[in-house]
Parts: structure tokens; C-alpha cells; sequence
């Protein structure tokens, strides 16, 4: 991972106030909003979902433990799960 960008906090500033009442054009922005809100909904999930599957597939295979090219993975669990 190049970036490590919250989703979730990115999602939820994108929705900030797009249920004010509003005309069309701000509508058309808060939709706009809401749109790049659920992109960044989505993202999370799918980190999360990389997550559980690497634990998944540190759990399965005890040989991986040795492996060095899983380290960088066992980092980002470490990091995703509040731990580094």
C-alpha cells in the first residue's frame, strides 16, 4: 500500500451536510457528495475484507509464518488492528 487513506472518515466528511434542505443544484453537488462518499464506503470494506483475509491465511498456513514476503502483510494486520 502506497497511501493509507481512511475510508470510513472519508466517507463520512463526503456526506457531511447533504441532508440540508436544498435547490437543484445543490443537489446536484450533494449528490456528487454522496457518490464519492459510497466510493469511499466501499474502499474501506474491501481493506477490511484484505484484512480478515490475511488473517484467514496466516491462521491456515503455518509455513507463511516463515515466509518474508509475509511480513509486510503481517505489518499491515499489525497496523489495521490498532496494533503497531
Amino acid at each position: 500500500m502506497t497511501e493509507n487513506i481512511d475510508h470510513r472518515t472519508e466517507a463520512l466528511e463526503r456526506l457531511g451536510d447533504v441532508w440540508d434542505p436544498m435547490d437543484a443544484e445543490m443537489f446536484a453537488a450533494a449528490d456528487s457528495q454522496v457518490k464519492m462518499a459510497q466510493v469511499h464506503a466501499t474502499l474501506a470494506l474491501a481493506e477490511q475484507q484484505r484484512i480478515a483475509n490475511l488473517i484467514a491465511l496466516y491462521q491456515a498456513d503455518s509455513d507463511i509464518l516463515d515466509d518474508p514476503r509475509f511480513d509486510a502483510a503481517k505489518a499491515d494486520i499489525r497496523k489495521a488492528l490498532g496494533l503497531s
